[in-house]
């Protein structure tokens, strides 16, 4: 019995080596897939965890470009209110110097008359206050057509050059009219 149970000690021993070999080549072999396995499962998540932060980003960027996009359309109806206040001190100021224009006309033309009845030549004063008026007649034309094309800018149908250039032309045909004025009531002094 000694013999059976030393060779079976021996042949164990011998197997048992063996067998756990065997079993940690088994579990190698079972545990690389499954690393590899694990990895890719890393990697996905990674990428589903980028895409989600690339979405966030993205989500956070809309929102930024629609406030922003508030922000500049608040800031043009302000400055569309700034330009239609300006155009409007702009044009009453105008009107006001052609009211003030056709005032002064008509006192001229009572001292015409006046000067008519006393029997002095006002021909040429009349000639000129004339054309003065016309003048200012014309001058009244550029403000009014200033002031529609101003309407019209603030519906951007036209461009703000051809509004500043009729602007200037209304100040130019203002000043011409005064200055006819004035060389009406030059030629009435003499």
């Amino acid at each position: 019995m000694k013999t059976i149970i030393k060779t079976s000690l021996i042949t164990l021993l011998l197997i048992s080596p063996s067998l756990s070999l065997a079993q940690a080549t088994e579990t190698e072999q079972t545990k690389e897939p499954r690393k590899f396995i694990h990895r890719d499962d890393k990697k996905e998540d990674r990428i589903l965890k980028i895409e989600g932060k690339k979405q966030e980003i993205e989500a956070r960027l809309s929102e930024r470009r629609k406030k922003i996009e508030e922000k500049r359309l608040k800031l043009d109806e302000n400055k569309k209110e700034r330009v239609t206040k300006n155009l409007d001190k702009i044009f009453n100021r105008f009107n006001s110097s052609i009211e003030r224009l056709t005032g002064i006309a008509k006192k001229v033309q009572t001292r015409i008359d006046k000067l008519k009845t006393e029997g002095k030549d006002v021909s040429s004063a009349q000639s000129s206050l004339d054309s003065a008026e016309e003048m200012i007649a014309d001058a009244q034309s550029d403000v009014n057509t200033a002031k529609t094309l101003s309407d019209k800018l603030l519906t951007e149908e036209t461009s703000k050059e051809e509004l500043r250039e009729l602007v200037k032309t209304a100040k130019e045909s203002i000043k011409k009219a005064h200055e006819g004025l004035k060389s009406t009531v030059e030629l009435l002094k003499k």
